[in-house]
């Protein structure tokens, strides 16, 4: 009865390990076209990307979707993105949804009217969770940033920024 008992455990826990990696598959291509969006401000794909009940929570407070979407679309004289990558630290399933744990890499050219342009970088982590909507898509329900930390003109301490 107990051999029985474990082959049960250790056949949920293939058939888990199996949905997981499948979902990180998907939420990887995902990310990668929210990078890709985020550097081209593809506002198309930024907005069909967040569910309509989607919410951030910035270290300012709590912003909804629309206010999320002009703030990270809004053309900025002089601020070109010159990357925006996102790497998938956990993930994990509650009911239907799934969250993910991230880190985000963003750099920018800044060239503000009168002054010496610069370089800036930014660290983030962020949970973010996800839903499968029934078009097949997945969907972002909120984004919580649990830290950031920014660079001036000078590269992040970390060994693998360049990766």
């Amino acid at each position: 009865m107990i051999a029985v008992a474990l082959a049960l455990v250790v056949s949920m826990q293939a058939a888990q390990s199996l949905e997981r990696a499948a979902v990180r598959s998907e939420l990887e291509q995902v990310y990668k076209k929210w990078g890709e969006a985020r550097i081209s401000i593809d506002k198309n794909t930024i907005e069909n990307t967040l569910r309509p009940d989607f919410y951030v929570v910035l270290p300012d407070g709590k912003h909804s979707r629309q206010e999320f979407v002009d703030q990270v679309t809004k053309l900025r004289e002089g601020v070109h993105v010159t990357r925006f990558d996102s790497r998938i630290i956990t993930l994990n399933k509650a009911d239907a949804d799934w969250t993910a744990v991230i880190t985000e890499k963003f750099e920018a050219d800044i060239a503000p009217k009168n002054a010496k342009p610069f370089h800036v970088y930014s660290f983030w982590v962020t949970k973010d969770g996800w839903h499968k909507d029934a078009d097949g898509a997945w969907r972002a329900k909120f984004s919580e940033a649990i830290g950031n930390e920014g660079w001036r003109d000078t590269k992040p301490p970390f060994g693998d920024w360049d990766r």
